[in-house]
């Protein structure tokens, strides 16, 4: 947090754009809990699993370039 206000202080955070994280944030954490009470545990635990397999192919993919 004195990080964050540091940084709010220097000029370099748009308070607009924080406030809509923010309530995107909220917003999607309410609703994903929402849904997680109607999935079935196992659903989501392969949706979980999913999505971290597509993030680290993502990952992979965007880094081959490098890779010596």
């Amino acid at each position: 947090m004195v990080t964050a206000a540091a940084y709010l202080l220097k000029g370099l955070v748009e308070p607009l754009i924080s406030l809509l994280y923010l309530a995107s944030g909220v917003a999607g954490g309410y609703v994903g809990a929402r849904a997680a009470s109607a999935v079935p545990r196992r659903t989501l635990q392969r949706i979980f699993a999913g999505v971290l397999i597509a993030a680290t192919v993502y990952i992979m993919a965007r880094n081959l370039p490098y890779v010596a």
